[in-house]
């Protein structure tokens, strides 16, 4: 997700020196790259981005309430949606009120989950919810894509 968030900066030359989170629901779990101020963190032994373990839930973490999607295009249940939900805010309060939140998944309107971070969030610190082209952000490197 480091390469994903770091590409993706490149390829939208707005996000160059900002904060970003880049969220992605791989065959291994969820995992998130995260951008601040231009440069990729890592965190205490590359632990950074492991949002599998965020406690979300009484007794559940985000990986709990999301570990039964299938990986690839597919609709998301409303659980999942909840758990995205919780996830961009407690981001944006807690850890760094990123400029943008990237996802990597199939989601077909992002409006209900930035009207749902307005229960837990003042609109003005939502951050900007876009939808990343995982593929293209991962292998983008100044200026070219691979194909």
């Amino acid at each position: 997700m480091n390469a994903a968030v770091y590409g993706f900066s490149k390829r939208d030359e707005t996000t160059t020196d900002q904060s970003v989170v880049y969220l992605g629901l791989g065959k291994n779990g969820p995992g998130a790259g995260i951008l601040l101020d231009g440069h990729v963190a890592r965190g205490q032994f590359g632990f950074r981005g492991e949002v599998s373990f965020l406690p979300l839930y009484y007794n559940a973490s985000f990986y709990d309430r999301i570990k039964n999607k299938p990986y690839g295009p597919h609709l998301l249940r409303k659980e999942e949606i909840d758990a995205l939900e919780r996830l961009v805010a407690t981001i944006a309060a807690t850890l760094l009120n990123p400029h943008s939140f990237i996802f990597s998944l199939v989601l077909d309107d992002l409006s209900h989950i930035s009207r749902a971070c307005e229960g837990y969030l003042p609109s003005c610190h939502i951050p900007r919810l876009l939808i990343g082209e995982w593929e293209e952000d991962y292998f983008f490197r100044t200026g070219s894509t691979r194909h």
